[in-house]
């Protein structure tokens, strides 16, 4: 994360590629903060995967918030979608419905 405030949100999975190669992914997001100018961020990043990405800019702490968590299921649904399977840290079959909600 980009500050030393520990994630509000973390969740570990392992990504299993199409060639069957396995590296763990640790997804955080972070406190929203306010900016000099008004508008709010949240830190998100995808350990394993993306790294530390930009931060997620809104309207206020919640649309930010909401966009962050979004973004997080969108690429991990991208990992699904291009055949590469998603593990919890039990070894089971990831659900990003039950965790992130349903694409619309």
């Amino acid at each position: 994360m980009k500050t030393d405030a520990p994630p509000i949100a973390k969740t570990e999975l392992t990504h299993v590629r199409a060639s069957g190669e396995r590296v763990s992914i640790v997804a955080e997001i972070g406190h929203p903060y306010q900016t000099p100018e008004g508008f709010w961020r949240t830190p998100v990043a995808l350990h394993g995967l993306d790294g530390r990405l930009c931060d997620i800019c809104g309207e206020d702490s919640l649309q930010s918030l909401a966009l962050a968590v979004e973004m997080v299921r969108r690429r991990l649904a991208s990992l699904s979608d291009a055949g590469d399977q998603l593990l919890d840290s039990e070894g089971s079959d990831f659900s990003l419905e039950a965790y992130l909600g349903k694409e619309e």
